[in-house]
């Protein structure tokens, strides 16, 4: 995001409580988004790893999905 590229979750997005997504497949990252899953006081949340982070679309599968790619 910081360098102007979108960011695409690849994954649904589930915090746990309340267990509604956040983020569903497809969808592009915000700022907002971004600062609401930093400040959630939530134990668990589904399609996010500490470790490894959010699962999301690479460039190239973004480039492959355009239509003026086909």
């Amino acid at each position: 995001m910081e360098a102007g590229q979108p960011v695409v979750s690849a994954t649904f997005v589930t915090p746990y409580p309340p267990g509604f997504p956040v983020l569903v497949p497809g969808q592009v990252f915000s700022q907002q988004i971004l600062t609401f899953m930093r400040n959630l006081d939530t134990p668990e949340i589904h399609g996010y790893s500490p470790e490894a982070g959010y699962r999301v679309y690479t460039s190239k599968a973004m480039e492959k999905a355009t239509p003026d790619h086909a």
